[in-house]
This record gives C-alpha cells, structure tokens and sequence, in this order.
C-alpha cells in the first residue's frame, strides 16, 4: 500500500518520526479491515475499495479535522456528540459502559441528557453507526479509522476550550470507575497521550497539571506516567519541566498526593536530568513556610526517592556535589534545600548505625561542613531534629562511633579555623540537644543527660569569648 502515489507523495521530505507515523497508519488501517473481514493489502489496487482505503490511511496520517468539521456540522444534537467523545475516551470499551459513559458526560458538560427509558431516543447500534465505529461481535466498540478516536478528542479540546476542565475531570474518573483492569490501563495510557499532545501543541500546561492533580489521588501510578512521559516529550518536555519547577517553588498550592506523585516523577526523571530534579525533589522537601510541617506521606516520599537515587552509583557522587554546592551557597533557598536533602539522608540506617556515617567514601569532613549547614539556626526543622537524635542515640548505644559524633557536631558548631565563635549555631545545637533529651522538672540524671551536659560543656568551652576555666592548669 505504501507503494500508491497518495502515499508516496505524501512521504516525500518527511523526518523519521513522521515516516514512522504513516507506516503505523497503514500496518493499523490494515490491521482494522482483516478484523472485519475485508481483504485489506491483499486487494487489487484498481478496485474502489483500495482506493477509498488508500484515502483512509492519508486522513488518518495527516489529519481528520476536515473529515470531523463536516460530522459536527451534520450532527447538532448532543446525544450524537457526546456519544462520539464518549466512545472516543472508551474506545475498546462494551456498548453499555460507552452508553452509559456519554449521558455521565452530558451530565458533567452541564447538560441534561435526555431519559432513555424503552426505546425513546438513539440506541447503541444508530449511535455506533453515526460515529463511525463499529459494534464488535463480543460486544465493544472500536471506530473504523486508525488516529480516529485521538481526532476527535483533539476537536473536542480544540473546539470547546472552556470545557476543559469539566472535561478533564470526567475523562480521568473514568480510569478509576470502569474497574476492569485491561481496559483502566490501556484508558490512562491514551488519555496521556491526549494530553501531552495538547500540551506542546498549545504550549499550556493547565490540562497536565489538572489531570495530574485528579489522577495522584486515585490512581498515583498514572499520575506519575502521565509527569514523566510530558518531561521527555520531544515537543512538551521543556515546557512541561519549567512547570515542574514552577510547581515545586509553590508547595502550598499542590495537595499531599499532588506532592508525593511529582516526587515520584523527579526521581524517575533523575537518570536523565539529574541536577534539575534533584533541585524539584530538595525544592519539595523545603516547606514553603518556616512553620509548615509536610505530612507523612510526604516526607515518606522525600526520604524513598533521596534513598533510591544514593544507592545508584551514577547518582551519588551527583548528589554529592550538589549538597556541596548548596550548602556553600549564599542564598536562602539552596541553603534551605542542602538542609532538607541532607537532613533526610542522615535518617538512613544500617544494622551497623548512619548511613553516611558508615560509607567509607564519605568524609568526616564533608559529614561536619554538611550537618554545619543543616542546622536550623533561622527555623525549626522536624527532619533535622529526627536526623540528629538518631546520631545521639548512635553515639550513646555505640562507644566506637560516639567520639565521631561529637567531633562532627562540636567542629559544626566552632572548628578552631572559625574566626568568630557563633551564637546561633550554638543556640540551634542546644536546642536539638534537648530536643533529644529534655530536662525534666526534677533532675534524674541518665546516660543520655549525661552525654547531652558533656557535649554542652565541650562547646561551651569552644567560645573563644568564654572566660578560662578557673581549675585549668596554669603554664
């Protein structure tokens, strides 16, 4: 078929990919017509039939606008339309489910669908008929053209801009209402498609975002296909991963589910963009307000994708030297992710106690130059305070490990090579001390109070501006 002068001109000074697309559009339109029992290639090329699906394939490949301006303007009613959308959205779908689909459609388009109680109204075979698709022996519906459900939920969006959401809300309900699971995936798949299409083609990414948001509730996993194949789309990935950081920067306009699916997808996408979705992951993990709190699930999520991407060889010396680069930053918000992205790597344990304490490839030095940016000198932070009380109680369960501990935290307060001692460190460690331990009303003195009051004296006695101590040896 590819050998018919429509085609071939149509070829002519086509990329790859556009090539790719026509060739899909025959193997598929052949592929329909042996499904109905049509003799498809295998008929002579002189003969109406062949060319008439010679013309099928051009209109698939390139496009059914034309084809679909003249069916809307034939067809007026909304029972007709929305049964096309309907079937369009559920195409694969059995006749019942897409009937009742397109009255559940009108309903959300704010329209009230006609009653169809007996036989007032279309029935599924005019209906089938009029839209042209067919109704399949086992009782599903599937439309004679290849790309043709895609054209018509393209017209639809393109057509009725201001039923976008209306539309989006509906669409993505349906993935977690048909409860069949070989036709929920096949749906969410299409439906990302559809969107990603619309995305680059308007260079908007109000519908991903909407789409997204509906889906990270009720069906996480498509939610997290659906960011991950916008953000390498050839057309609708830079778009879609400036919205990303976008949406990261304004954690309290995302839900939870919102906020745990993007993390999701930033990990995912970190094999190919790693500094970038480092950056969303550790923007995430920064509350957009000094007394905000994330929720569980939230820093669950953090916590799995800063593990995930450590344990990846390729990964860890990247992440490495960015928390090297925030934390020597100037800026507010790259000091602010430094102390969230280290804070969550220092809560990972091992039998043996700390990860990072524990990995021959990490430096006492780093580990204090890190927990020196990590603590919460301008606001309280519940994941550096978590971190740190694991350390503690480390170095109070483990004698080999507690003098490490208390030099990494002593130097992250005052290192000798410091010029001026600082009170707000020193504030910040005194609070995650007794954060750790508090004072009770009346002293009972424990292994962990003693250890606190230890470390307390050591960095006391580290202020250059402190008076000497009056039992010191004199020279």
């Amino acid at each position: 078929m590819a050998r018919t002068e429509p085609i071939s001109r149509s070829l002519d000074s086509l990329l790859p990919t556009q090539v790719a697309a026509w060739a899909n559009a025959i193997i598929t339109t052949e592929d329909i017509e042996r499904r109905n029992g049509r003799p498809a290639s295998d008929a002579s090329p002189d003969t109406d039939y062949f060319k008439g699906l010679v013309l099928e394939v051009v209109k698939a490949a390139e496009d059914w606008r034309t084809e679909l301006l003249n069916w809307h303007n034939t067809h007026s009613d909304s029972a007709y339309r929305n049964y096309l959308l309907a079937a369009a959205v559920l195409e694969g779908a059995s006749s019942d489910k897409i009937y009742e689909a397109s009255a559940s459609l009108a309903t959300a388009l704010k329209e009230t669908p006609e009653p169809r109680s007996g036989q007032q109204g279309l029935g599924v075979v005019a209906l089938t008929h009029t839209a042209n698709a067919d109704l399949q022996p086992d009782g599903t519906i599937r439309f004679r053209y290849h790309n043709y459900a895609e054209a018509v939920v393209d017209y639809f969006l393109d057509d009725r801009p201001h039923l976008l959401e209306e539309f989006t809300r509906w669409t993505a309900a349906q993935v977690t209402t048909l409860g069949e699971a070989d036709l929920a995936a096949p749906l969410a798949q299409r439906v990302s498609h559809w969107t990603v299409h619309y995305t680059a083609r308007h260079r908007r990414t109000s519908l991903l975002r909407s789409l997204a948001a509906q889906w990270s509730s009720s069906y996480a996993d498509a939610a997290c296909d659906l960011l991950v194949l916008a953000a390498i789309d050839d057309h609708a990935g830079a778009l879609a991963r400036s919205a990303y950081r976008r949406w990261a920067k304004e954690t309290d306009t995302l839900g939870t589910d919102f906020k745990v699916v993007l993390i999701r997808a930033s990990q995912r996408l970190a094999s190919i963009y790693p500094t970038s979705m480092l950056s969303r992951i550790a923007e995430l993990a920064t509350p957009a307000h000094q007394d905000a709190v994330h929720s569980d699930k939230v820093t669950a999520a953090i916590s799995q994708a800063l593990n995930v991407l450590w344990d990846q060889d390729d990964q860890r010396s990247a992440i490495h030297k960015q928390l090297t680069q925030w934390a020597g930053d100037h800026r507010k918000p790259q000091q602010s992710a430094a102390q969230s992205t280290f804070a969550h790597l220092a809560t990972r344990r091992t039998p043996n106690g700390p990860a990072l304490l524990t990995d021959s490839q990490i430096t006492t030095e780093w580990l204090t130059d890190m927990w020196r940016s990590a603590l919460p000198t301008n606001a309280w932070s519940p994941i550096v305070a978590q971190a740190f009380a694991y350390w503690m109680q480390t170095a109070l369960d483990t004698p080999d490990f507690s003098p490490t501990i208390q030099q990494i935290f002593l130097h992250a307060v005052h290192r000798p090579t410091d010029p001026h001692y600082s009170a707000p460190r020193m504030i910040a460690m005194q609070n995650l001390l007794y954060s750790w331990t508090p004072a009770p009303p009346s002293q009972q003195p424990s292994d962990a109070t003693q250890l606190r009051d230890q470390l307390l004296t050591r960095l006391r006695a580290e202020d250059p501006a402190a008076p000497p101590d009056a039992h010191a040896p004199r020279p």
